[in-house]
Order: C-alpha cells, then structure tokens, then sequence
C-alpha cells in the first residue's frame, strides 16, 4: 500500500509539472514517460482490488511499464525520435480511448479516478496528436523521407519502432485532415499493404474497406476522379450497403470527364502533381541546407579562418576564444566551447519546469500567438541562482563580440520538440517583421549570439537559405551573426530558420543585442 501512494503521489506531481501543449518541446515529451511509470505502477496496484478484471488490467500496465524502462534506457534519444513521440503520444490519446478508457469506465475506482480526473490535463490531448501528424508530415517533406522505409523502421538510416497498418491508417487519417492528401494516400497504402499481408493477400473486411474508402477520398481531392472511382467500387464490393461510398459513386459520376478511363494517371504521379500544386513546407534550397546540401558557394569560404581570439580582453586572455569564420555577408562566426557541461545542464535545468509554446509577432495585430512557422517551447525567467551565471555568460559574450551588455536582450532558452522548428524569418524588425506591440525597449536587433545547449542525433541546423549556409548544432558551441548593416539598416541574407529535429531533443540559448542600450 505504502508503494501504491508513493507511485500515485510521484504521478500527480508529474501530472502538475507538465502543463498544457505537450509535443512541441521534448522535455515536455520525456516527462510523459515518467507520468506512463507513475499509470502503469498505479493501475497494477488497482488491479489487486478488481480481480475480475486483473488479467486485461495487468496487461496494459505491464506494456505501460515495459515502454517506460526502455525509454528511460536513453531518454533524451527515444524522446527525439518522432516515431516514437508519436507512438508515445498516441498511447494517451487513440490508444486510451479505444482501449483502456471502457475498461476504467465500467468499473467502480472512485477515488483513484477522481484523482486522475483532476490531473489528467498533463497528459497528451488530440491538439498534441494533430500536432505530432503536422510534424511527421513537416519531416517527411523537409528530409525526402520514404514512408515505406519509415513504416519498416528506418528513419533516413536509423533504427525506429516499426508500425502496424492500425498506426499506418492513424497517421494517414490525420495527414487527410490536414488537408495533406498526398501523404494521407501513402500512409493508406502503406496500411493496406500491411493490411493485405496480415490477411494472406486478401483484403475483403470492413477494415479493408474503411482503408480504401479514405485512399478514394484522397485521390479524388487530388482530382484523380477515374482512380478514385475504381476505389470506391472495391469498397462497395466489400460492404454494399455503405451509404458514404453509394454517395461518393453518384458524386464521382457526375466529375468524371467523359474521356477519363483513356486518361489514367498512376498514384505516383497523382501524388507527385498534387505535392508540386500545394508547394512544399519550405523552400527546395532551404530543405537542401537542412539536409546537409550544398546549395551555393560561399563567396572566400577558401580564406575563411579558426583562430585565438582575446580582442585585449582581460577575461581573454588567458581563454582567448575559439573563432571559426562561417560566412561573410551577413558576417557569422562559431565560438567553439563557450559553454561547459556545468553551465548548460543549469540553464537547461531551470528553463524546464516555466517551458512555454514559443510565440510569433501577428503581422496584422502585433500580438504573439502560436503557429506551425514555429514549433517549439521557451522560457525568459531565470532564478536568482541562474543570475550570477547569466552575468558570466553576458560579460563573456561582451568580450567576445565587443558588444555592451547594456544593449542585450534577456537570455531566451527554447527546446524542440516533435520536428520542432522556426521557419525562416529575420530576427531584426521589419514591416513583414515588426516590432511586438508590447516591446517598450528600443532600437532594432543589430545581431544574435545563439548558444547550443545540446548535441541534435539528426537535423536541427541553423540555416542561411540566402547564403546558402547552414551549422549544425555543436553542444557548447554558439553562433553569431549581424542581422544589420552599419548603417543600421536590416541585410537580407540574414534570412535563416532553424531546421525540423528529425532525431533527439535541441536546446538553445538565445541573446538578442540591439543596437542602442536598452538596460
């Protein structure tokens, strides 16, 4: 009993640190795995008080218990794998619902399930589900990734959970009504292939049919009417008696071209000509930059240096800093090793428990709102533990850049999560850009000095898509660019996003530098 109460408490307060929106940081992510430890101790010992229903009970506490151990074997990289986010993800929501919430329901817990009821608003909702098919599809696009290998379990050369056609079927629901139907098509594909096997080649269940009646749906909104005709007749074979699909066949009738049998077009190219209609989540060069490609030369890279630098500093002199020039025009420079594992882990540290959904400025409000430009969590507020710290790292900066400290920003620390990612933008204010309403400091963002507080196992990189330059996240390390002219006027090729984290979890530190003192 007394283990019963330690779990329950340890999952409450979990419950309470998490928050709301969940898969746009992978910190928030691995704290649902502790919470999924907290649910599988807490539901086993419940069994013991309902034995007629201990066997189905045991059985979803042991996966629940089995999954977080592995997990908990390397958090941080299972946390960072978008399949397995998913999957996590799903668990608390699809899989609930479908599974384990009529067991709970049709039962007498009283006092456990009210105290679940009352914390149950830090585990994963279906705005977090959505969120996770946004990604996929996001990373898909931006990596070239083969769905078919990723359904096998290889994503882009590393191992991840394979999927069942139920996962399959799920995440193709979920890019349909995203309004993705070319990728809804290749997961449906990949379901009823998965689906065919499972039924030693025969596909001829209602399951079957619900697959190729959403693949009919998809075609036909790609405006292949012919192929999604010949969908919607397989369906009406398996269950004659399916209103949606009679519906279809007479509204197919009426779209179809009178030549369309002679003009088949196969699925490939269905999906190919619809993907170019609705253009690709980012540019070609700048998917290029995020995958590693070279898009462009970068005019004297052949000149380019690594050097000491101490600028007759006093706090560099004995550890000058370690200079690496990237480009020229906007100027950007590495500093390699500017932070140590001390300093990282306490910026990480104190960041997490306020970790909030990063913000964009609304060009026509001004306000700051949430949207898929960018996808991922940050917090301002530091404790006065952090402040001495804080300091160090401003003077540091200060004596690396020769820029005062009097006209920088608060530190910003974010995390990624599932295909987390900032599109392109400026840093510096624009008319497409402007300055936040609420933004009483002055000037204009003469430049950004951006720390990495974490390794990033695939994708994550800063990119320059007008430069056509991009830099891996490098633990310790940190980027610096100028994002104006000297003349104080905004440089175009400062243009750059941080690139969708295929594989593990990305920190940042970020301080913005104005060009006039705002302390």
């Amino acid at each position: 009993m007394r283990l019963q109460i330690i779990w329950s408490f340890t999952f409450l307060q979990v419950m309470n640190q998490i928050g709301a929106e969940l898969f746009s940081s992978s910190e928030k992510l691995g704290q649902i795995v502790y919470a999924e430890k907290g649910i599988a101790e807490l539901l086993r010992n419940y069994t013991i008080q309902q034995k007629e229903r201990i066997e189905k009970l045991s059985k979803i506490a042991e996966e629940y218990e089995t999954h977080a151990d592995n997990a908990m074997v390397n958090l941080s990289s299972y946390v960072g794998n978008p399949i397995n986010a998913y999957l996590l993800i799903k668990r608390f929501t699809l899989d609930w619902q479908q599974n384990v919430s009529p067991v709970i329901y049709n039962n007498t817990w009283d006092l456990i399930f009210e105290k679940f009821k009352e914390n149950n608003n830090g585990l994963p909702t279906f705005e977090d589900i959505k969120g996770t098919y946004a990604s996929i599809s996001r990373l898909t696009t931006t990596y070239n990734l083969n769905i078919s290998e990723v359904v096998r379990g290889n994503l882009r050369g590393m191992k991840s959970p394979i999927l069942t056609e139920e996962e399959c079927y799920e995440i193709g629901l979920g890019a349909y009504m995203n309004a993705e139907y070319h990728f809804a098509s290749h997961w449906m594909e990949e379901a009823l292939t998965l689906r065919k096997a499972n039924k030693s080649g025969e596909c001829n269940d209602i399951k079957c049919a619900d697959i190729l009646e959403t693949l009919s749906n998809s075609y036909f909104r790609m405006d292949n009417v012919p192929l999604a005709d010949e969908l919607i007749d397989k369906v009406l074979s398996i269950d004659p008696n399916n209103e949606r699909a009679k519906h279809s066949k007479r509204y197919y009738k009426i779209m179809m071209p009178g030549n369309a049998k002679e003009q088949k077009i196969s699925r490939e190219e269905t999906r190919e000509k619809y993907s170019k209609s609705i253009g690709p989540y980012f540019s070609q060069e700048y998917s290029a930059l995020c995958r590693g490609e070279t898009i462009k030369e970068i005019k004297g890279a052949d000149k380019f240096t690594c050097r000491y630098v101490t600028n007759n500093h006093p706090l560099l002199i004995l550890q000058p800093a370690k200079e690496e020039t990237k480009n020229l025009d906007p100027p950007v420079v590495i500093f390699h090793d500017f932070l140590n594992d001390y300093e990282m882990d306490l910026l990480k540290n104190d960041a997490k428990p306020m970790l909030n959904r990063s913000m964009t400025v609304d060009t026509t409000t001004e306000q700051g709102i949430a949207n898929e430009d960018r996808v991922s969590q940050d917090n301002y507020a530091f404790g006065d533990s952090e402040a001495a710290l804080i300091d160090r790292m401003e003077s540091r900066i200060e004596a690396i850049t020769g820029r005062s400290k009097r006209n920088f920003e608060k530190m910003q620390v974010a995390n990624y999560g599932i295909g987390g990612h900032y599109g392109p933008h400026y840093d510096h204010f624009t008319e497409v850009y402007p300055k936040p309403e609420n933004d009483e400091m002055g000037g204009n963002r003469e430049a950004t000095f951006m720390s990495y507080l974490s390794d990033v196992e695939a994708g994550g990189a800063t990119a320059f898509p007008l430069a056509g330059l991009q830099v891996f996240p490098k633990k310790g390390s940190a980027i610096f660019w100028y994002n104006l002219y000297q003349n104080g006027t905004g440089n175009n090729n400062a243009l750059h996003g941080a690139c969708p984290v295929l594989v593990g979890s990305k920190w940042i530190g970020t301080t913005w530098i104005r060009n006039i003192p705002v302390r």
